[in-house]
């Protein structure tokens, strides 16, 4: 880190975004999406690109919520619906002439809060989005247009 970027540091700043966000699961709502930044060149070479919302869409017959927590909340986030299920979303998608994978690539927003069933859910952070949020919270990115 430069000098300049350790002055810029706000130590106060990241110990309370720390604080904020303790005990926060792990990004599960979102780790998927990390992954696929387009809709068609990062799925593994066995995985058809359909092959995500078919598996998600066959686990949402019968276990709905666990399908809601790691793909259908995230994909209502992205074109802004809410509770929609797996064939809502394709159907929302399509209006929009979109795929679902189309949606799946689609940025993830800063301050999109999950609304899950767990005990303390929330914002949702892999690790290299926790530590880049953390920076930004110290004023590293002040300045910056991200």
């Amino acid at each position: 880190m430069t000098t300049e970027m350790r002055e810029k540091f706000d130590e106060k700043a990241a110990q309370e975004f720390y604080f904020m966000t303790e005990g926060l699961p792990y990004g599960y709502h979102n780790f998927l999406y990390g992954w696929v930044d387009t809709a068609n060149d990062n799925w593994p070479p066995l995985l058809p690109r359909d092959g995500v919302p078919i598996v998600f869409s066959i686990l949402e017959k019968v276990a709905p919520k666990t399908a809601f927590t790691f793909f259908s909340e995230a994909l209502n986030k992205r074109l802004g619906t809410h509770d929609l299920d797996i064939e809502g979303l394709a159907a929302a998608a399509a209006e929009r002439n979109m795929t679902v994978s189309d949606v799946m690539a689609m940025v993830e927003l800063d301050g999109w809060e999950y609304t899950s069933e767990e005990p303390r859910d929330g914002l949702s952070y892999v690790c290299s989005a926790y530590v880049a949020a953390m920076y930004k919270a110290a004023g590293l990115f002040d300045g910056m247009n991200i």
